[in-house]
């Protein structure tokens, strides 16, 4: 008897180990955190560069070459534009050239400077026909802007002082021609001057800017 007693609880023993061991299993699997779907995972790395600004900075798209474009077009512009006495030669060979020279009040008979109280400003201005054909410089045009506010400046006519300003005939190859032009524009200080010429209808326009000092 003593034997089968000690049989049945060495059963009931291992009985309840067993069961204690599964229990333990169990509870070990439930606390275990369920690895993370690949959704979730995407997600922190997508929140992860965004929040990284060196990895913000790598992913965004280039800059737009619109800067670079305004640079070269700004360059482009001052090309246009010359200096008093500079030489402009076109694809035909003629050369046109436009000097300031001062200034000074024209005489009593001037006709343009009524609005200047006949202060007038002086250009020579010269064509040189580098061509193979005659030029005339008939329809050579000189407008002039003055100031801050770019005033149009009337032509001056004075003969009395020498001031016609006209081309005379044709220019040979070869040959060039100079007059002396006068602009309704103040004397009593300097200002910005600004020339626009061209010395034919087929010719383009060129310009002309400097400072006006005083005379």
């Amino acid at each position: 008897m003593n034997a089968m007693k000690k049989s049945l609880t060495m059963l009931a023993l291992a009985g309840l180990l067993g069961m204690t061991a599964c229990s333990t299993d169990a509870t070990k699997e439930a606390s275990a955190p369920s690895s993370p779907p690949a959704a979730t995972s995407e997600a922190k790395e997508s929140a992860t560069a965004t929040s990284d600004p060196k990895k913000s900075a790598s992913a965004a798209p280039s800059q737009s070459p619109s800067a670079s474009s305004d640079a070269s077009d700004a360059s482009d512009a001052s090309d246009e534009v010359a200096e008093f006495g500079e030489e402009w030669t076109y694809d035909d060979g003629i050369s046109v050239n436009i000097a300031y020279t001062g200034g000074k009040t024209a005489s009593q008979y001037a006709s343009g400077a009524e609005a200047t109280a006949n202060q007038v400003r002086l250009f020579d201005v010269s064509v040189t026909n580098n061509s193979k054909e005659v030029f005339d410089p008939a329809m050579f045009n000189v407008d002039v802007n003055y100031g801050a506010e770019g005033t149009a400046a009337k032509r001056v006519f004075d003969s009395g002082s020498g001031l016609d300003g006209q081309f005379q005939g044709k220019v040979l190859p070869g040959g060039t021609q100079k007059v002396t032009m006068a602009f309704a524009v103040p004397i009593d200080g300097p200002l910005d001057l600004l020339v626009t010429t061209s010395p034919s209808w087929d010719h383009d326009e060129k310009l002309y800017f400097g400072e006006a000092v005083q005379p």
